[in-house]
């Protein structure tokens, strides 16, 4: 588990909230498709639709463990390694660049299903953020998917993860 710390030694440790995410492929009707789910009751909270994540004003830090779900669909997919998430902050959609934004941090290495992003939660309005993935079996990229995460604000700035 990460701790997390504002900038100085003597500041307390900031909350974590996980948030379980499921990025569900689906291509059942010739396109391939994508949506969010809550992947555990506590993140029907969190996930409001099927491209949206609200973040409540707090001062926690949020985790979004994003999950690939791809029974539903004939191609079997993975984050792409090389670039699994570009962001930034606004509400246009990336395409490249990588994360661009204060407001998130990749935590860990990319799995080929999961992917973690450390959200800071510092500045109240939209990250605008593209998920990347590739065919597991061919390994070619396929259409990524852009969903939304609206912060509330109040995580405060300069903060790090100590891991």
């Amino acid at each position: 588990m990460a701790t997390v710390h504002q900038e100085g030694s003597m500041a307390k440790p900031r909350p974590v909230t996980n948030v379980q995410v499921h990025v569900v492929a689906d291509d059942r009707n010739g396109t391939l498709n994508y949506r969010l789910a809550p992947g555990d009751p506590p993140a029907g909270q969190f996930v409001k639709g099927d491209r949206l994540i609200e973040v409540p004003h707090s001062t926690d830090l949020f985790k979004l463990h994003f999950h690939m779900i791809d029974r539903d669909s004939s191609r079997k997919l993975v984050f792409n390694p090389a670039m699994p998430i570009c962001a930034h902050d606004g509400s246009s959609c990336p395409t490249s660049g990588g994360i661009k934004t204060k407001q998130f941090e990749q935590d860990g290495a990319v799995h080929t299903k999961k992917l973690t992003i450390v959200n800071f939660n510092s500045a109240k309005g939209p990250v605008t953020f593209s998920l990347f993935f590739n065919d597991e079996n061919s390994g070619n990229p396929v259409d990524p998917f852009d969903p939304i995460v609206d912060n509330g604000g109040g995580g405060g700035p300069s903060i790090f993860l100590e891991r």
